[in-house]
């Protein structure tokens, strides 16, 4: 075991690690909730930014109040995959930092999740 100092520091980088990959994940955890939201009623909603741009009714696409979902901004399954597994190793990682602390050390910092 190396010097607490450096385990301490060590895991403040994991936390923060942690804290970066939840942000990604509720990024996009979002931009699929308020998609799926907005398909609740789907006979009203407009696919932006997606291929073969088009085919929606005049009183739908011309509207700016029309609900719509940029398929930009939709995340792919893979994406998805990337970024809750990169959340599940930083955890991982968290936590095995967090046992390298001596327990004397531990005062002030807060458990992993």
């Amino acid at each position: 075991m190396g010097d607490s100092t450096d385990v301490v520091a060590a895991y403040e980088v994991a936390v923060r690690k942690v804290n970066e990959t939840a942000h990604r994940a509720e990024l996009l955890a979002k931009v699929v909730s308020d998609g799926a939201a907005k398909l609740r009623d789907w006979r009203g909603v407009i696919i932006a930014n997606a291929s073969g741009q088009g085919g929606y009714p005049p009183q739908l696409a011309t509207l700016r109040t029309t609900p719509s979902i940029n398929a930009r901004e939709w995340p792919s399954a893979e994406v998805l995959h990337e970024a809750l597994t990169a959340w599940h190793a930083t955890c991982k990682q968290c936590r095995l930092a967090w046992s390298q602390i001596p327990e004397d050390r531990r005062s002030g910092l807060g458990p992993p999740p």
